[in-house]
């Protein structure tokens, strides 16, 4: 682990303290939110490293949002997990890989199975970086 920052961002304030517990535990800085608002106004100021998003398709303007983040030099290499209650079709996979989310998660999941996840996402940013400096 380098320290790394995580927002998270879910309305169900039980899990996201426990989720925020559990990276916290984990060598994380970590920044929860209870809404996709409070969140996109906050990135400059927190510059995460990654957020974990909880993604409904119930969620309208959220894809705008995230593609905002990905086109924006100062968060373009922010990584995006979505974080989802069911296993996405081909044509949400499509539309997450559009707006620049980099992999889902379905919950439940276990706390290793997040981290692993993250930790993944993070290499390979790392490795992006590294070959573009």
């Amino acid at each position: 682990m380098f320290n790394e920052k995580v927002m998270i961002v879910d309305t169900n304030q039980h899990f996201l303290s426990e989720l925020e517990e559990t990276l916290a535990l984990s060598g994380y800085f970590v920044s929860p939110f209870i809404s996709h608002d409070v969140l996109f106004n906050s990135l400059l100021f927190v510059k995460p490293d990654v957020i974990l998003m909880d993604i409904s398709p119930e969620d309208q303007g959220i894809a705008n949002r995230i593609l905002s983040i990905k086109e924006n030099p100062d968060t373009t290499f922010i990584s995006i997990i979505a974080m989802l209650d069911h296993l996405p079709s081909q044509k949400e996979l499509g539309k997450m890989s559009y707006c620049g989310i980099d992999t889902y998660i379905k919950k439940p999941f276990r706390p290793l199975d997040v981290i692993t996840r993250i930790e993944h996402v993070l290499s390979q940013r790392r490795e992006y970086i590294r070959a573009n400096d």
